[in-house]
């Protein structure tokens, strides 16, 4: 679970913590080994992503839970998740200072899970756009190819290419609405076996 939510480059989004917060105590409350990581920097980022391979390793053939809330961008065609330590000055700084998507997958097939569930609450608009980056003009997150998803679920906050909405109150759109169905859904979810996140 990770909630980015204070930026040091971009002004602060005010849902992620609580968001990341409490999806981690719902999935607790169903029986999941849940670790949580907020406003997070890229090197704690990447750290988090070998403890989520390690976890999974001890435990092979479990399912494996990955949530996201705060900024994403894509960029050459491949989706990034935003630390709050970035600074981006052009698209360059892009793959230097996100983590790439893909090192998430990577490191829950790597560490042999059954059955991976990824959620985005981060379509965003580029954050850094102001600082006119050339690859600004690209919304949100873009789709991951089917071959890259053996054995994975993949679930956006809106359709590829669009933003989602923050919400009013303690959560996100999305996120509210996942918890909502987190509790009316508890059996079947609980069907599989608990994991890490």
């Amino acid at each position: 679970m990770i909630g980015n939510a204070r930026f040091a480059e971009t002004a602060d989004l005010k849902n992620p913590e609580n968001d990341a917060q409490d999806v981690a105590e719902r999935l607790k409350e169903l029986g999941w080994s849940v670790s949580t990581l907020l406003s997070a920097d890229k090197r704690s980022m990447l750290r988090s992503a070998v403890a989520f391979r390690e976890a999974l390793r001890a435990e092979p053939g479990s399912s494996a839970l990955f949530f996201y809330a705060g900024h994403g961008m894509q960029f050459g065609g491949e989706n990034f998740l935003v630390p709050v330590d970035s600074q981006i000055l052009s698209e360059d700084d892009i793959r230097g200072e996100c983590l790439p998507l893909n090192e998430i997958q990577a490191a829950a097939a790597e560490g042999g899970a059954g059955i991976t569930i990824m959620i985005l609450d981060a379509c965003r608009d580029n954050p850094f756009a102001t600082k006119k980056t050339r690859g600004s003009q690209s919304r949100g997150l873009t789709v991951i190819p089917a071959t890259n998803l053996a054995q994975t679920a993949v679930i956006f906050a809106t359709s590829p290419n669009d933003v989602a909405q923050d919400g009013e109150g303690r959560n996100r759109v999305f996120t509210e609405a996942f918890l909502a169905h987190l509790v009316q859904s508890a059996t079947p979810l609980s069907r599989w076996t608990p994991s890490m996140c």
